[in-house]
């Protein structure tokens, strides 16, 4: 209320509090939502923060059914460290035994630890687990994509 007073705007608090209260979900949609965009190469891609600060991006693959995977470069500079091997199985079945490391992102403005698959190529992927739950969209006439919390 001071502030709108000083400002020359008289309101009571039962109208801030109305209009806070119907607003909030325009906020909180605002909050829990993530976006990207479709690059020239037509790939859907999306930015995520590491525990470290670090912003890195990844292109959207839904038949990843991981979370991130990145290749061995980026896991070195991230300073992240391999835990175990997996077995992984790739188009037309094949099967390939790769590195397994944690890393700590920020998602959907909370910390959460995942795990993350270590490739030898340049595949940046950001997977299917980290979709879970999410609505993605994909628009490529304005080439934009987001990723609400629904």
């Amino acid at each position: 209320e001071a502030m709108m007073a000083e400002r020359g705007v008289v309101v009571d608090h039962a109208t801030i509090h109305r209009r806070s209260i119907k607003m909030m979900p325009a906020l909180a949609l605002a909050i829990t939502k993530e976006s990207g965009k479709v690059n020239e190469q037509l790939e859907p891609c999306i930015f995520v923060e590491f525990g470290n600060g670090k912003n890195v991006e990844f292109m959207i693959d839904t038949g990843f059914n991981g979370a991130l995977c990145v290749p061995l470069s980026l896991m070195k500079e991230l300073g992240l460290k391999t835990v175990s091997e997996v077995e992984i199985f790739g188009i037309g079945s094949h099967q390939e035994t790769v590195g397994l490391a944690i890393a700590e992102i920020v998602w959907f403005g909370q910390k959460t630890e995942i795990e993350v698959l270590i490739n030898d190529g340049n595949d940046r992927l950001l997977g299917s687990e980290l979709l879970d739950g999410k609505e993605l969209r994909i628009n490529y006439r304005n080439r934009k994509i987001s990723v609400a919390d629904r």
